[in-house]
């Protein structure tokens, strides 16, 4: 079997049928709000676990020079937030 990937209207779709959830309408507004929730969370700078599912994190880089190969130059990058997402094991096996 293929591997396929889903789109988020494909995602909404198999919620609404796993769920037993009557619209796409519904299934939609649900999943909105969790992204939501999610983004909420990580603009806050804290870290969220959804046992089970995955782990969200977000970690200050600071500014730092670095040395760009390919033009010989040095380059300044700016401090910025990296956002992480590890997924549980349990929702590997």
């Amino acid at each position: 079997m293929a591997k396929k990937t889903l789109t988020k209207s494909d995602f909404v779709e198999v919620v609404a049928a796993q769920e037993g959830i009557e619209t796409k309408k519904a299934a939609k507004e649900a999943i909105d709000a969790v992204i939501n929730g999610i983004k909420t969370v990580l603009g806050n700078k804290d870290d969220l676990v959804l046992s089970g599912f995955a782990k969200f994190t977000v970690e200050h880089k600071e500014a730092e020079k670095r040395f760009f190969g390919i033009t010989q130059d040095v380059i300044e990058v700016p401090a910025h937030d990296l956002y992480k997402a590890k997924m549980s094991k349990s929702l590997l096996k």
